[in-house]
Parts: C-alpha cells; structure tokens; sequence
C-alpha cells in the first residue's frame, strides 16, 4: 500500500473524527504536500456537506437509505 493509499483510507474517519491525533496529524501533514490528496479530501468534505453530516460523527446512512427505499 502506498502512502497516499492509506491516507485516503482514512479521509472518511479525517471527517468522523475518528482517528487518533497522531493519525489526524499524519493526515494533515500529508494533505499539506500532495495535491492528489489534499483534492481528494476536499471533495469528500463537499460531498459530505451536500449529504447534510456535519463531521459530528454520526453515520446518516440509514436516513439516507430509508429515506430512498
């Protein structure tokens, strides 16, 4: 797995809050430099946002699913 592979495994929990400091800080050291990633995690927070998560970590899958089903 290259780096940028397992940062942009850990964009969704970047947006959850899920991961530890030292992740977040990986994340956000590499965000910095790479443009491929740092595009990537910007158009996860847009789709987040139109999705209506406000990043507070809860998962809004199921209303999105009983909502469309």
């Amino acid at each position: 797995m290259t780096v940028c592979e397992a940062i942009t495994d850990k964009l969704i929990d970047d947006l959850t809050g899920n991961l530890t400091d030292a992740e977040k800080a990986e994340v956000d050291r590499h965000i910095v430099t790479c443009e491929t990633c740092r595009r990537e995690s910007e158009t996860l927070r847009q789709m987040w946002t139109i999705m209506g998560s406000d990043g507070d970590g809860v998962n809004r899958t199921d209303d999105v699913r009983t909502s469309v089903g």
